[in-house]
Parts: structure tokens; C-alpha cells; sequence
């Protein structure tokens, strides 16, 4: 199975059933499978990386849940900062355009 997609279900039918370490097993594979995809630091992996690090809590392999949930937090800081940037962007962007309307309603004499 090639797909990561397709890996992260059967681990989810896994973690459904109770059987936490074949569910692991799976995400990290989902997760090694979804990273040759898109790369190490896209936000695609997020949910891979918080399933794994779940399955990996539950089977009281603390470090390696630390590792994993960590990667999620800094997944999703960056997001958030490019998130903050673009509604800036887009602030500044209204701004301009409210500015340019109301320099078009303002008469003409008023101008002069």
C-alpha cells in the first residue's frame, strides 16, 4: 500500500480496535509515505504526526509522543504565522481599497 491516506485508515481501524502498536506502526509508515509527498515540514502532516503521536502516548512510549506532538505545535505555530502575515496583508489591502473609495465619493470641488 502506497497511498498514505490509504495507510492512515487501516491505522485507524487499528487504533479503533485497540490494537495501539500495529496503529503505530501504520501512522509512521502513513507518516514516512506522506512525507516523501510533500515534505518534512508541510502542514499536510499534522494530522499524521498527532495520530502517531497519540497511538504512541497510549503505548507509553512518552519520547517519542514528545517528538512527535512537538512537531505538530511547530507545524502549526508556522501556520499561524503565515496566517497572521496574510490577514495583514489582506487588512492593509481593505484599507486601501476604503481609502480609494473615499477619495472617488469625495466631489470634485472639494478637491480643487
Amino acid at each position: 500500500m502506497r497511498n498514505p491516506a490509504d495507510v492512515m485508515e487501516r491505522a485507524e481501524l487499528h487504533e479503533e480496535k485497540g490494537n495501539y502498536v500495529e496503529a503505530e506502526r501504520l501512522y509512521k509508515k502513513a507518516l514516512s509515505l506522506k512525507c516523501k509527498e510533500v515534505g518534512d515540514q508541510s502542514f499536510e502532516l499534522i494530522p499524521y504526526l498527532y495520530n502517531l503521536g497519540m497511538t504512541q502516548y497510549v503505548n507509553d512510549r512518552y519520547d517519542d509522543a514528545l517528538i512527535s506532538l512537538s512537531r505538530v505545535l511547530g507545524l502549526m505555530t508556522t501556520q499561524e504565522e503565515e496566517i497572521g502575515k496574510e490577514v495583514r496583508e489582506l487588512r492593509n489591502l481593505l484599507d486601501d481599497v476604503r481609502h480609494d473609495a473615499e477619495q472617488d465619493s469625495v466631489p470634485m470641488a472639494a478637491n480643487a
